[in-house]
């Protein structure tokens, strides 16, 4: 009871009037498609089987394989090490890994890039 006395109606802009109207028309429509359906529902339970088996067909069609052709097998990694560090002190401390890389160095950074086996 005290809630209608302290409650009061308010009165909303053009603005949010026309987007009501919008938002209603939508459920509306919304509500008739549902109900179409809900009378035709075997011919929407058709279209779902036949959506499925297509589905199924085109995953057949398909291509199967883990990476694209494209791919070279090649790997490149970038690493900032410290100012001292170049590729002629990395062959010193690993010599078994530097002869197979291509390195390059550049104010203290140092690339390596090479080929993965079999590629």
């Amino acid at each position: 009871m005290m809630c209608s006395r302290m409650l009061k109606h308010e009165k909303h802009g053009a603005i949010y009037e026309a987007g009501e109207r919008i938002l209603n028309g939508l459920n509306k429509g919304y509500e008739k498609l549902l109900k179409g359906a809900l009378r035709m529902r075997w011919l929407v339970v058709g279209l779902a089987l036949v959506a499925v088996v297509g589905m199924g067909v085109l995953f057949g069609m398909l291509k199967s394989e883990l990476a694209p052709t494209e791919d070279l097998g090649l790997v490149l990694g970038v690493g900032i090490g410290a100012r001292r560090c170049h590729p002629g002190l990395y062959r010193q401390v690993r010599p078994a890994d530097g002869g197979d890389l291509q390195n390059h160095s550049r104010d203290g950074a140092l690339l390596h890039g090479g080929r993965l086996p079999g590629g």
